[in-house]
Order: structure tokens, then sequence, then C-alpha cells
């Protein structure tokens, strides 16, 4: 999802450009995008990161059921059927609520892995 984000709001993205927003050494998050290009979901070329077919198929997942549930709790709410401009607002929070989840999990994870201070 962050190949996602910056590729909307970039037009590209770099294990430099999502290690510098997570305040993290690219180092730390290598070995996870190393798997995902082993596993047929993203592709390196030199510093660029993008989706293959499949992690693009998977981001589209993600989103939907983000957007499915969100679209849920608004019509719950305001007792309207959606209508497309809801849907397109649905959708660009649903991509920024996967965000935000992934990386605050990634950021306690780190902190769960660091050393403890002496």
């Amino acid at each position: 999802m962050q190949v996602e984000l910056f590729d909307r709001l970039v037009g590209h993205a770099s294990l430099g450009l999502i290690a510098a927003r997570r305040h993290l050494p690219p180092e730390v998050l290598l070995p996870v995008f190393d798997r995902m290009v082993d596993e047929g979901f993203l592709t390196r070329h030199g510093s660029l990161i993008g989706h293959t077919e499949a992690g693009a198929r998977e981001a589209r997942v993600i989103t939907q059921a983000w957007g499915d549930w969100l679209e849920e709790r608004v019509r719950q709410d305001i007792g309207h059927p959606a209508g497309s401009d809801l849907r397109a607002a649905v959708d660009a929070i649903a991509k920024r609520l996967v965000v935000e989840d992934l990386s605050a999990g990634l950021t306690q994870r780190s902190s769960a892995l660091a050393p403890a201070a002496p």
C-alpha cells in the first residue's frame, strides 16, 4: 500500500521515499521489499519499486474491502444510498486508512524490536 500511495502522490515509489516517510533507514525495510519482489507482488528497477499485476490486484482488494466497510458505516450514519461521488471519497479515505494502519503497525513493530536502553 505504500507503493500505491507514492505512485498516486508523486508518480513513483522507491524504498528511500517509503523509508524516509516512516523515519526509518531503508535497510530496515529492504528485507520486506525483497520478499515482495521474490513473491511476485513488486518489481524493482534500480531504486524504483512498482506493482506487478498481482501486487496491483492485492492493493485493489485491500482498498475495496476498506471502502466497502467504510461505505456501509457512512450509509448507516447518514441513511443515504451511496452514490458515485460518495464511493470515490470512500475509496480515497480507505486508501489512506490502509496506509495509516500499516504505518502504525510498522512503527509499533519497530519500537518492539528496538534494543532496550541500558
